[in-house]
């Protein structure tokens, strides 16, 4: 649904309005940071330090603009923002009722972006089955909008039609609370589809025209062609009042063409470890990686290495064959020790290798353990949680300064509570490892490599957080890049 509501706003954004997007998460966690990121996706940073759901990361990587906390809105935050109010006396006395304050809470968070002045358009996505009791008061305050601002709002139901039953039930029920669609889009795969577009249009009361079938699996730079095909940015612009040139897919274009590219190359084999096989938790990695992969028109097939299968054993069948490999930030103690043995077989095998968060804790911690001789106790101290951007200086001679085109200075987003003990910088570049970044706020190692190999580094941050579908990361780009020499490198040697 992300991908389709993301493609919406990019059609509207290439058409050249100023555009937003806001997720309304019907859940009372107040954000992300107590989800479990193997049932619900991965806890997504932005650039404010929000813990957010994954649909932002994927709203940041279509529209290549920073999102922050406004950008999501759970039903606990507005609850909490109710009644801090009410404490505050805010409310003059008032009964604090849900009906009233509450709704008119939620309203006021999606008027924010319109009243704002930086935006023209903003699209919101209400997550989750909204036939469900927690959606009620988002479509509630959404159906109020709906009739105040009659000329100003458009309403698309997205359903997944398995049958007609599935497909209707949705739409009357928001019928019922005067949540009538302007189009509705149907995801199915079913080659018999054409045939429910009348019965769906008579429950919506909308024109057979404005119901669009789309397939259930679109890729991501499949979306946005597939919805300006069906004309759903024209359905919007037409119920808003709105004059627009046709949008500049140009760039999506160049994607499609290198995708049609990649599809007849030899695919690269990336192995992360420390993950389960459905990759939920790292969703943003896998993204950045596979467009970073179609930059240079190729594809990436990666691989899942659970936690505890890797030992000193078992390291080398387990990643022969791989291209690459990932120690992502989203591993803990737990998986330690097999984390260092996959990283002692790439550094001796000279694989390249990008550890992120704990990963490159592990990876200085390999290094300290098998090359320095040192015990690598005290190594890792605990500090204040870093989260959201900060500025991280660069050394010139550097490979990551190299990556990142010689900047000096770069901004990324970070997530985590340790940090490299100062006492043993100096140590470890005595012994061959460059601590080629630090953070200028407190002078903590950002980022470690170790000269003379292909491809050896960490960084504390999370370098898939800035990476998008038109621009990946520099980091994560080079790290591919150097992957797909190896590839080519090793076919050569047969």
């Amino acid at each position: 649904m992300s991908n389709f509501s993301s493609s919406l706003a990019c059609l509207l954004k290439a058409r050249g309005f100023r555009v937003a997007i806001l997720n309304l998460a019907p859940y009372l966690n107040h954000d992300s940071s107590t989800l479990n990121p193997n049932l619900y996706g991965e806890c997504y940073i932005t650039a404010d330090g929000c813990e957010t759901p994954p649909e932002l990361g994927i709203y940041e990587r279509f529209l290549e603009q920073e999102t922050s906390q406004n950008n999501c809105v759970t039903l606990g935050n507005v609850f909490q923002t109710v009644c801090n109010k009410e404490r505050r006396g805010d409310f003059n006395g008032e009964k604090v009722r849900f009906s009233v304050h509450v709704i008119n809470e939620i309203k006021h968070r999606i008027t924010h972006f319109a009243d704002s002045g930086k935006y023209d358009l903003v699209v919101v996505q209400l997550s989750d089955c909204i036939t469900e009791t927690d959606s009620l008061p988002f479509i509630e305050a959404i159906g109020q909008l709906r009739y105040e601002a009659a000329n100003a709002t458009c309403s698309i139901h997205m359903s997944t039609l398995e049958n007609d039953f599935t497909a209707i039930e949705p739409i009357r029920k928001l019928t019922m609370h005067g949540l009538y669609p302007d189009a509705v889009i149907l995801l199915t795969d079913s080659k018999d589809a054409m045939n429910s577009v009348p019965k769906i249009a008579r429950a919506g009361n909308i024109p057979e025209y404005s119901v669009s079938i789309l397939p259930t699996e679109t890729s991501s730079i499949k979306a946005p062609f597939v919805l300006h095909n069906n004309a759903v940015d024209l359905t919007v612009l037409r119920t808003l009042g709105l004059n627009a040139s046709e949008p500049d897919l140009s760039p999506w274009f160049q994607l499609m063409d290198k995708k049609i590219e990649a599809d007849e190359n030899v695919p690269i084999n990336i192995a992360v470890i420390g993950c389960d096989s459905s990759l939920k938790n790292i969703f943003s990695l896998v993204e950045s990686l596979k467009y970073a992969a179609l930059r240079k028109e190729r594809t990436v097939n990666v691989y899942a290495i659970e936690i505890g299968k890797i030992n000193s054993n078992s390291a080398g069948s387990l990643l022969d064959g791989i291209n690459g490999i990932v120690i992502p930030g989203q591993i803990n103690e737990i998986g330690e020790e097999s984390c260092i043995e996959a990283l002692k077989w790439s550094r001796e095998n000279d694989v390249p290798t990008l550890a992120i968060g704990f990963g490159m804790a592990c990876m200085v911690k390999e290094y300290a353990r098998n090359v320095m001789k040192q015990n690598d106790k005290d190594l890792i101290e605990l500090s204040p949680t870093r989260i959201g951007a900060e500025p991280c200086s660069l050394q010139q001679s550097s490979l990551a300064a190299s990556a990142y085109n010689k900047a000096e200075t770069v901004i990324e987003r970070h997530h985590h509570s340790f940090e490299i003990n100062k006492n043993y910088t100096q140590r470890l570049e005595q012994a061959g490892m460059c601590c080629s970044g630090t953070t200028l706020r407190t002078g903590h190692v950002d980022v470690v490599e170790v000269p003379g190999q292909r491809w050896f580094i960490g960084t504390i941050f999370n370098p898939e957080y800035t990476s998008t579908i038109q621009a990946p990361n520099p980091l994560i780009a080079d790290f591919v890049c150097h992957t797909i020499n190896y590839h080519n490198q090793k076919n050569q040697n047969g």
